[in-house]
């Protein structure tokens, strides 16, 4: 006697792939928000190479910024400027007031670099 097919329906497999479908774009979604946020930028600038070197210099410049005001440094007594060597790297002028450690005051920005992704390179 010949076997009867059993008469499934597609349901369970069509709604398969519409899950697969709908994971494939919320992951797509989520890593171009990801790729336009500030810290996403600066991972994959320092990760990956990616990214406009001149935005870079702003993200990381504005979280230089923002780690010298947490440490109580004026914002007037702060400058920056291109390097006569290349127009990517930036000098940094900082005044402090005296009495003031400096090394706690580089300890406060490579640790408010370095929350935001940022890799702290000495020399």
């Amino acid at each position: 006697m010949p076997r009867k097919r059993s008469s499934s329906s597609g349901l369970p497999r069509t709604l398969g792939w519409l899950v697969v479908i709908a994971l494939i774009l919320f992951g797509i979604g989520e890593a171009y928000r990801f790729s336009r946020s500030e810290q996403g930028q600066l991972i994959l600038a320092r990760h990956l190479g990616l990214g406009d070197p001149k935005s870079t210099t702003q993200l990381v410049s504005g979280r230089i910024r923002a780690a010298l005001a947490r440490a109580g440094v004026a914002g007037d007594s702060v400058s920056e400027g291109p390097t006569r060597s290349s127009a990517s790297l930036t000098k940094w002028r900082v005044g402090v007031e005296p009495g003031r450690s400096l090394h706690q005051l580089n300890y406060a920005v490579t640790r408010g670099l370095e929350s935001e992704g940022a890799a702290v390179l000495s020399r």
